[in-house]
This record gives C-alpha cells, sequence and structure tokens, in this order.
C-alpha cells in the first residue's frame, strides 16, 4: 500500500504510550511508589526514562537516586503495582488500535511491535490485552543490545517479519521512540502521548497523528 508515495508492507508498533495507555499508569506508578519509600523522583526523571530499556533505567535511576532506595526494590514495588492494576482492570489499549491492526490483517500488511520493554512483561501485556494473533513479530528490550534511540530494534523487527525497513510505518510517542524510528529508514508516525513533543520530534517525524487509526484514510 502507498503512504506518501512510499510503499508500505508491514506496521510496526512501540508498545508503551503507542498500544496501551501504559505510560500515563508508569507515571502514577512511579510517584506512589515513590511516595511510599519517602523518595522525591522528578517528574521530568519519569518522563526521560520513557522509551528506554530496563538497564539503561535502572543506570539513570542508580546515578540519581541509588543510595536512597535500592533499584532492585523500588522496580519490584513498581512493577507490582502495574501487575496489580492490570490484573484488576485489565490492559488500558489506546484509540484505534484494534482497528488498525483489523485494517492492517484485511489488506494483507504484516504487523510488529518492538517495544523497549523486558519480553515477560511485554508478552504478559500484549496476551492479556487479547491482540497478540495480530502480530507477525513481538521484538523485545532484552533482544537488542543498542536502545532507542539507536535504531537497532527496528532493524532487528524490520528482519525478523521479512519486510525491507524503508517498507515499513512506525508508530511510536515517546522522543527516543521516534528518533529511533527516524533513523532506521521507516516512515516514522509520532502519535503524541505523555512525553512533550519537542522540536528535534517534529523533525524526526514523517507524519503526526491523533490516534493510530487516523493513518487509514492514508492507506487506503
Amino acid at each position: 500500500m502507498k503512504l506518501k508515495d512510499r510503499e508500505i508492507k508491514a506496521l510496526l508498533f512501540d508498545m508503551d504510550g503507542t498500544m496501551f495507555d501504559t505510560e500515563n499508569l508508569s507515571v502514577i506508578a512511579w510517584q506512589e511508589v515513590s511516595k511510599s519509600l519517602g523518595l522525591e523522583i522528578d517528574p521530568g526523571f519519569i518522563v526521560s526514562c520513557m522509551g528506554l530499556t530496563s538497564r539503561l533505567i535502572k543506570e539513570k535511576y542508580i546515578k540519581d537516586y541509588g543510595n536512597i532506595v535500592p533499584y532492585e526494590v523500588f522496580r519490584e514495588r513498581e512493577l507490582k503495582f502495574m501487575q496489580d492494576w492490570v490484573d484488576k482492570n485489565g490492559v488500558p489499549i489506546k484509540a484505534g488500535l484494534a482497528e488498525t491492526l483489523e485494517f492492517a490483517r484485511k489488506n494483507g500488511l504484516k504487523c510488529g511491535v518492538a517495544t523497549s520493554s523486558m519480553n515477560q512483561r511485554a508478552m504478559y501485556s500484549i496476551e492479556r490485552s487479547g491482540l497478540i494473533q495480530y502480530f507477525d513479530v513481538i521484538i523485545t528490550g532484552d533482544m537488542c543490545e543498542k536502545s532507542k534511540p539507536e535504531p537497532d530494534i527496528y532493524l532487528l523487527a524490520s528482519n525478523r517479519i521479512g519486510v525491507d525497513i524503508k517498507e515499513c510505518a512506525v508508530f511510536e510517542d515517546s522522543h527516543n521512540g521516534i528518533i529511533s524510528a527516524s533513523r532506521s529508514g521507516a516512515y516514522a508516525i509520532l502519535i503524541p502521548d505523555v512525553v512533550p513533543v519537542d522540536d528535534e520530534m517534529k523533525e524526526a517525524a514523517d507524519m503526526t497523528l491523533s490516534r493510530l487509526d487516523d493513518i487509514i484514510p492514508f492507506l487506503s
């Protein structure tokens, strides 16, 4: 299918903040857990971690807060907060995701996930969403040595899905994510979420949309 004169054969999705409304949930989790541990974490620090692998988040946390509360203690409580929330309420699916995936299936477009989250957490969320059957490949943060904003995760996803990266459209919400998508050579689509859109994000994005299924008219 054509998208702005580019042939598109696959759609690749970031997970947190793009497929699922988990970035907002993550902010709440960080705030609640830090409060319970008597730790004051700057909201800007939380936003700066979005799109990074767990390894890089750990490094940033230890640098700024490691001497106060051990990262392992904080991370365990944060993950438990989020899992308890999802167990009770279900995965918060972003508007237009199901419609976009169904459109892709009907029109022969392959679909993949490329998330900085670790495999266990990613698979738990995708399986709980009830949408796992739509994806031909799921690439997680522990499969790549280099994290977003490096392009490695999208290059690996395109390789595994069997579609040249220039024939892939990528959906992202974060600063690190949209830079990663742009550097990979994919058609980079920004769907803003928690992270404020800055000039670098605007420049990296080939298109900016309000919700995922806004892409459908451009592919039809």
